[in-house]
């Protein structure tokens, strides 16, 4: 009896540590295995800003977008025209609103300088300060959207983000595997 309990508690502690080798060396068993590892998957930035419940004045027209997923990363990104000048976002459907890096802020013809950051923002990287601010329209495709509520993140953000702010607005969003597809 004591041999058999003995026994036991040896295999459940062999277990443990073969266990313990399989976590520890995942990356490399991930890689011999031809899989990526969440640790090496890229970061999806998120920004999570207080929007007022009150939908903005907006007006959008066109009529359907369709988004193929980028195969490098797994995301939908996108070329809109923010103010008439072309921008590459990430779609993010986490994100409450459109969000601008500092440069795509500037090129998009945003001034910059006359912003008040003061507005605290949840990013992927931790909080940092951010601007609110109003773009004249944002057209993705067909689909163009007036007066789209947005913030500037001059730091702690490293790709523009297509939030809630547009993606609000279109009528419907559909996601498969591949594509994703906007109407409106």
């Amino acid at each position: 009896m004591i041999g058999d309990v003995t026994k036991s508690v040896a295999g459940l502690a062999i277990c443990g540590v073969v266990l313990f080798l399989v976590v520890e060396s995942r990356s490399s068993i991930y890689k011999a295995l031809g899989l990526t590892s969440s640790a090496e998957q890229p970061v999806r930035e998120t920004v999570t800003v207080a929007v007022p419940k009150e939908r903005a004045k907006s007006t959008s027209s066109g009529g359907s977008v369709t988004l193929k997923k980028n195969p490098r990363d797994g995301q939908f990104w996108t070329d809109a025209r923010i103010n008439n000048k072309t921008i590459n976002l990430l779609v993010d459907t986490g994100a409450s609103a459109v969000a601008l890096t500092l440069d795509d802020a500037k090129r998009s013809g945003v001034r910059v300088r006359s912003l008040d950051y003061n507005i605290p923002v949840n990013t992927a990287g931790g909080q940092v300060m951010a601007a609110r601010t109003t773009l004249k329209s944002v057209k993705v495709g067909s689909i163009k959207v007036k007066n789209v509520r947005a913030v500037v993140i001059p730091e702690g953000l490293h790709v523009s983000l297509l939030g809630m702010t547009y993606l609000g607005e279109v009528r419907k969003i559909e996601v498969s595997n591949d594509e994703m597809k906007l109407r409106n």
